[in-house]
């Protein structure tokens, strides 16, 4: 887990105060999800703690990116589920009814 974060937070650049906002939110997400102990079983739990890493990361995102970002989003929308936020998405279309569940 922290191994994913730290690669993310590492290839788009963040540092300082927002690197260890987002690091700590997703820690204390995750944790709170694992002491929970709603998930009954190892591929549950792993599954729960990506939805968390992937739900901090695009909010995270949709505060932080830049104009710039959004144009180009905007001028070739039949490229989006390209951008890596889509895959997020998608993941997160499949993780939700697993954490709706418990």
């Amino acid at each position: 887990r922290k191994r994913i974060v730290n690669r993310f937070v590492h290839t788009i650049d963040v540092t300082g105060k927002l690197a260890t906002d987002l690091i700590s939110s997703i820690e204390s997400s995750t944790t709170a999800l694992l002491d929970a102990g709603a998930m009954k079983n190892i591929c549950e739990q792993v599954l729960g703690v990506i939805g968390i890493i992937a739900i901090q990361i695009l909010k995270f995102r949709n505060q932080t990116a830049s104009q710039e970002v959004s144009e180009r989003i905007f001028r070739r929308p039949w490229l989006r589920h390209l951008w890596w936020e889509a895959v997020f998405a998608y993941l997160l279309w499949d993780i939700i009814p697993i954490l709706e569940k418990r």
